[in-house]
């Protein structure tokens, strides 16, 4: 069937306008960065904008989509043109993002997402507001179970919320060395475009401050680092809080009667839908500060991969379990359990042998450079007491109906996998487990990230033997009783593990 060109539409021409904007952002960092003045600085800028819409505007003019009852028909590209019929049983999420410039214009970019896609499939940026509804309406209707209508946006209360003073909570438990290395890296690109004078700076700060104490010594000039590191560092945990404040700001989650509604966002507002049965775990993470604070995050994996999430969807930033548990439990009806089975204790040995081997290397290779390398051997008892509380924060347990994985010591992560969403249990074995006896049981699910998914590691051979048959026949009842409750439109049997 060929549709007619007329049917087909174009993003709002204002899209030229947003996209631009964003652009020109970049670019005046990048000339900022060059050591250039005056006409030399207007030329360069001149260029970046010319070359710019040059690249925009001829995707803007080749650009045009079309939207029916059950599909979209994308046409994209200049040189290479490519059509993409997306059609509504592949697709998992319809989201809505508005930075600034597009709330200020009323206009939205439309994301549509499809199982496992790394990347959203298809993007249209920007339509208006009025024109991304119909657009989620259309693909919706030929979806009646999914799409069947719900309380009005106005009439329903969210499940939960963020206020600000929580979410600034929620964001002091986030830290990351990329956020340091990130803050860090800002204030270097400040100092060298000379908006701020670190060098001058840390002297005022340090320098001054430990002159008296300095005297003659030699090498004390090396304490300096310390107050470096330690400034680096308070600036990525700002950092951190600033971008999760930005990111989370005004979060609200609604669980209506056939889906999951996520509204949130500062600079750019993402509005999200997710179907229940697209739900294939559900993920309670936390640090160690968290958890003597008896707080967690809920995220969702989904068959929408989305990058920007790392695989998964926050459905609840921050919320002592009392809270959290009441909402998840709406999603998927579990029970946290009280206990977990450890791993087996052979776990901490092989795992100190591994960070001992790890560090034997690296010492040798250092020690050729730098003679007093060799000290860092001493660190040997903290990675042994490391590969203790790892194996103590490890442990599973399943119930007929949901297995339970908790892993990690600082970034732990809490796994609650229906059996329903089984896709693949494998038992799989390294050199070092197969001469220790042990292996590692690991359960996939659809459209999780080669990265993110729940593993039992360093399980006893038996234990592993009595436990991947016993997840296969609850795959097995529970498919019996709702062949569709994966999510997926055409499920095939999960391979026999005897196999």
């Amino acid at each position: 069937m060929v549709e007619a060109d007329t049917n087909f539409r174009r993003v709002h021409p204002l899209s030229l306008v947003i996209i631009m904007s964003s652009t020109a952002v970049y670019g005046v960092v990048l000339v900022l960065s060059i050591d250039v003045d005056g006409l030399l600085f207007l030329i360069a800028a001149g260029l970046l904008g010319v070359s710019g819409l040059l690249q925009i505007l001829p995707r803007y003019i080749f650009f045009k989509y079309l939207v029916s009852e059950g599909e979209i028909v994308i046409h994209s590209g200049v040189l290479k043109r490519v059509r993409r019929n997306i059609t509504s049983e592949r697709i998992q999420n319809v989201a809505f993002e508005r930075n600034i410039g597009a709330r200020l214009l009323n206009l939205t970019a439309v994301k549509i997402e499809t199982a496992g896609s790394i990347k959203a499939e298809g993007v249209l940026q920007y339509v208006p507001v009025s024109e991304a509804e119909r657009i989620r309406t259309l693909l919706r209707s030929a979806k009646p179970a999914e799409g069947a209508p719900d309380a009005s946006p106005e009439a329903v209360t969210p499940d939960y919320s963020l206020p600000l003073p929580q979410l600034l909570v929620s964001g002091m438990y986030t830290f990351s060395l990329i956020y340091f290395a990130a803050g860090w890296a800002i204030v270097s690109q400040l100092d060298q475009i000379g908006l701020i004078p670190l060098e001058e700076v840390l002297t005022n700060l340090v320098a001054d401050q430990i002159q008296e104490f300095s005297g003659n010594t030699p090498g004390f000039s090396t304490l300096l680092v310390l107050p470096i590191i330690l400034a680096g560092l308070l600036l990525g945990w700002i950092t951190g809080i600033c971008i999760h404040v930005a990111r989370y700001y005004g979060f609200q989650l609604e669980l209506r009667p056939t889906k999951i509604h996520r509204r949130f966002g500062l600079f750019t507002l993402r509005e999200t839908t997710i179907p229940y049965p697209r739900v294939q775990s559900l993920v309670l993470k936390s640090n160690p500060v968290m958890r003597l604070h008896n707080r967690f995050r809920l995220a969702l994996q989904t068959l929408a991969f989305d990058t920007s999430e790392r695989g998964m969807q926050m459905a609840i930033p921050l919320a002592r379990l009392p809270r959290l548990l009441p909402v998840a439990q709406r999603i998927d009806d579990f029970t946290l359990p009280d206990t977990y089975r450890s791993v087996s204790p052979i776990s901490i040995r092989r795992m100190g042998l591994r960070y001992t081997l790890a560090l034997g290397a690296l010492v040798t290779l250092v020690q050729l450079l730098w003679s007093p390398a060799i000290w860092g051997l001493t660190l040997l008892p903290t990675l042994w007491v490391l590969a203790w509380m790892q194996y103590r924060c490890h442990g599973w347990a399943f119930n007929g109906s949901h297995l339970y994985v908790r892993r990690g010591i600082f970034w732990q992560r809490i796994w609650i996998v229906p059996a329903t969403k089984f896709q693949a249990i494998q038992k799989s074995a390294t050199f070092l487990q197969r001469r220790m006896g042990i292996c590692q049981v690991t359960v996939d699910t659809a459209g999780a990230s080669f990265l993110l998914y729940p593993r039992i590691v360093d399980v006893s051979v038996a234990t592993a033997d009595e436990l991947v048959p016993a997840l296969y026949e609850a795959f097995r009842r529970a498919m019996a009783l709702n062949p569709r409750a994966d999510g997926i439109d055409a499920v095939d049997d999960l391979a026999d593990p005897a196999t």
